[in-house]
């Protein structure tokens, strides 16, 4: 297996991981300046309570404590990939 494919799920998951930190912290700036929009459902409520329970130096943190886990899987997963292995039947 190539290094980078070794490490592509790990950079899917480091993207996605930067892109939900982004969001989650500009939903705390506006839950802190009271511009968020209120909403009805139970779920939405739930989670505008925990990023405001957070606030946007806890959002950051936690992104910043998940990506570089991610980052530290990818440097050793590149440093050394996986071999795949290829079971060929037995010549019976």
């Amino acid at each position: 297996m190539t290094p980078i494919r070794a490490i592509r799920n790990y950079l899917i998951g480091l993207l996605a991981t930067i892109g939900f930190t982004v969001f989650i912290y500009y939903q705390a700036i506006e839950i802190v300046t009271g511009t968020v929009e209120e909403y009805n459902s139970g779920k939405a409520r739930l989670f505008n309570n925990i990023v405001e329970l957070l606030g946007d130096k806890g959002v950051l943190a936690i992104g910043t404590l998940i990506s570089s886990y991610l980052i530290y899987k990818i440097w050793i997963r590149f440093s050394n990939p996986p071999n795949q292995l290829k079971l060929l039947p037995a010549n019976a």
